[in-house]
């Protein structure tokens, strides 16, 4: 005898989650392998990171849609303009490229 238990998550439940993603790119367009990527919760402070894949591509997913959200790249001792991903943008799936100035000297 064969039990299958099936789960049915409505569509709302699904919908109240959302994701960033994107890639990190140089002065020149070029993706950053290796890069850091900061995701800060701007209600609890809290910090998530993510290091870029060989095409500089960044992921973050199960982000809760009620919270204002800071994005941040860092390579080799250089930042990214912050971005902010407001919770009251509506698209639960999020590009958000990020460019790091490689020309620029390091602190």
């Amino acid at each position: 005898m064969v039990c299958a238990l099936v789960l049915v998550i409505p569509q709302a439940a699904v919908a109240q989650r959302r994701e960033v993603h994107g890639v990190v790119l140089d002065h020149e367009g070029r993706a950053i392998r290796a890069a850091g990527v900061k995701l800060k919760d701007l209600r609890t402070l809290e910090i998530r990171s993510y290091i870029t894949d060989g095409d500089g591509a960044y992921h973050f997913a199960t982000l809760n849609p009620d919270i204002d959200y800071q994005v941040q790249a860092v390579f080799d001792g250089r930042s990214s303009e912050v971005r902010i991903l407001e919770r009251f943008a509506s698209a639960p799936d999020v590009t958000v490229n990020l460019r790091i100035d490689l020309r620029v000297p390091r602190p």
